[in-house]
């Protein structure tokens, strides 16, 4: 069965599973049950659920919880009467009979720990990669881009503004849907962090680098555009040649067909070409 050490001030007591209520740490150590939370090794708070107990299975066995709070000035401290050593105090399983009222705050949700995983960005070709990672723990009280920085500042020891950055570059802003443990608990969604001024300069060659892409992208469509405006001037060039040949045909034409031209072929043509009936040799040795 696991075992915890509870202690406050001088006071320390190891409790059981079953004992771990705020009604029963709060009338050993004398602190208001409304008050009342642990803190680990680490500093982290551990508050009690809506039933006024902690949560064992966030516990480690056998570790050290400090016990804070208000402390309980309702009545003074019952002293042992003079005698023999008393027995030990020990809890037993058998809840109490008197009414016990919950407490009015924190409930199981509140008191949870969250751990997010942080990548401390190096910009790179205007690409960002890791340099970097740390693990952070963090409450819900806590889940805001605030209380992130702030967690990420305390880890690097570092007293730069930062800057949280998702992994497409773009800043991620304070907002409602930031303001909860479910945006920051999701390890699969990658957050960087960098300082505002490696922030800016990052920005900065960003633009640059979409400016360049546009120019390109405009002097491409200028020598499109020139080749278009040519093949255009060539296919007009073209038409024209086509419409002259057409028109010289014509001419051609309308001058084989004169009169006179028939005549002069006429005249020009041989006897042989003309004769009605071939010629026998008999006839060209007359000749």
């Amino acid at each position: 069965m696991d075992s915890f050490t509870l202690f406050r001030g001088g006071k320390r007591l190891v409790t059981r599973e079953e004992d771990m209520t705020v009604e029963k740490i709060g009338h050993i150590f004398q602190v208001r049950t409304q008050s009342m939370y642990l803190t680990d090794d680490h500093n982290g708070a551990i508050f009690p659920d809506e039933n006024g107990h902690f949560q064992t299975g966030t516990l480690l066995d056998r570790n050290h919880y400090e016990v804070n709070g208000e402390p309980d000035t309702s009545g003074p401290v019952s002293q042992p009467p003079p005698g023999p050593v008393p027995v030990p105090f020990s809890f037993s399983s058998t809840s109490a009979t008197s009414p016990r009222m919950p407490p009015p705050r924190a409930s199981g949700h509140f008191g949870r720990a969250f751990q997010r995983s942080i990548h401390v960005a190096e910009v790179v070709g205007n690409r960002l990669l890791t340099s970097r990672m740390l693990v952070i723990k963090f409450m819900e009280i806590e889940a805001s881009v605030e209380g992130i920085v702030a967690k990420v500042r305390e880890a690097l020891g570092s007293e730069d503004a930062l800057t949280l950055i998702d992994s497409q570059g773009n800043n991620v802003l304070d907002s409602e849907g930031t303001r909860s443990s479910q945006y920051w608990r999701q390890n699969s969604r990658k957050t960087f962090v960098m300082t505002e001024d490696e922030f800016v300069e990052f920005q900065s060659g960003c633009r640059a680098k979409l400016s360049r892409k546009a120019e390109d992208s405009t002097s491409a469509q200028d020598v499109l555009l020139e080749k278009v405006v040519d093949l255009k001037q060539a296919a007009e060039g073209l038409q024209t040649i086509a419409t002259t040949v057409r028109h010289l045909s014509e001419v051609a034409r309308s001058h084989l067909a004169r009169p006179g031209l028939q005549r002069a072929k006429d005249a020009i043509a041989c006897l042989v070409c003309k004769a009605e009936k071939p010629l026998s040799h008999s006839d060209e040795v007359g000749r």
